[in-house]
């Protein structure tokens, strides 16, 4: 089933043709941002696939013992007039849950001009896989997913914890934070950024394969050989014997490995 969070009226022009003409001539100008929630709750399998791409906002996913999503919507605009092209599409089934975020064109307004921003939190059963999370210049938080993560940002901070599956985590210039209570040994951990700080969190007695490549700076807590290979600071290297495989790789930001 899909459902569009989103409408026009012709009765909107003249509002429209007015707020255009504000965003145009006065991008820079303060304004008393008007906001609008929706939220809704759907029918969900525990073991579900999520796919989310917010554009335009940020994203909160948190967990509960229920086989249901709950969606929040909150939408920030200039002007009530611009809330129905902020648009929400969102797919469901028994064994999915999508939601996609974009921004239709706007009469009287030139392409590229920011028109609002939608955040979202959407609650899920733990056992759930994220098999997708876009995000731009939003934040993105998850915890206590039990499945695999995939996510990444462009210049927002990606932030998660208490994650008990496969985690691949990729950033362009936001920062990453990741901390781990506990790492089991078929879990794979993958962190990665072109130019963000990377910073992991570790229990001490974590069993895993280190493997870290940086092109700046790195500051490691585990008492690990570090060495510089072509350019790159790296670290290959056992902890307490070997098991999951935690890859870091960073380009040109600042990484820190911590042991918690």
């Amino acid at each position: 089933m899909t459902a569009v969070w989103a409408g026009f009226s012709a009765r909107l022009a003249a509002a429209l043709l007015a707020v255009g003409a504000a965003l145009v001539l006065c991008p820079a100008a303060p304004a008393q941002l008007v906001e609008v929630a929706e939220s809704r709750t759907d029918p969900l399998n525990a073991e579900a696939y999520i796919r989310i791409v917010n554009p335009l906002g940020g994203v909160r996913v948190e967990v509960w013992d229920r086989d249901e999503a709950k969606l929040e919507v909150m939408r920030r605009a200039e002007a009530r007039e611009l809330f129905p092209f902020l648009q929400v599409e969102v797919e469901t089934g028994w064994n999915r849950f999508q939601v996609t975020v974009s921004a239709l064109p706007v009469p009287g307004v030139p392409p590229g001009v920011d028109i609002g921003e939608v955040n979202l939190v959407l609650t899920v059963p733990r056992p759930v896989t994220i098999e997708l999370l876009e995000a731009r210049s939003g934040v993105v938080r998850v915890s206590g997913v039990r499945g695999a993560v995939t996510a990444s940002t462009t210049s927002g901070n990606l932030q998660v914890q208490r994650l008990a599956g496969n985690v691949d985590l990729r950033t362009e210039i936001g920062a990453l934070w990741a901390q781990f209570d506990l790492v089991r040994d078929e879990q794979r951990l993958r962190l990665a950024s072109a130019a963000g700080s990377i910073r992991l969190g570790l229990p001490s007695d974590v069993a895993a394969n280190l493997r870290v490549r940086c092109g700046g700076p790195l500051k490691c807590g585990f008492d690990v050989p570090i060495r510089e290979e072509e350019g790159a600071v790296v670290i290959s290297a056992e902890l307490n014997t070997g098991g999951a495989l935690v890859e870091v790789t960073n380009a040109r930001g600042r990484t820190e490995i911590l042991k918690r």
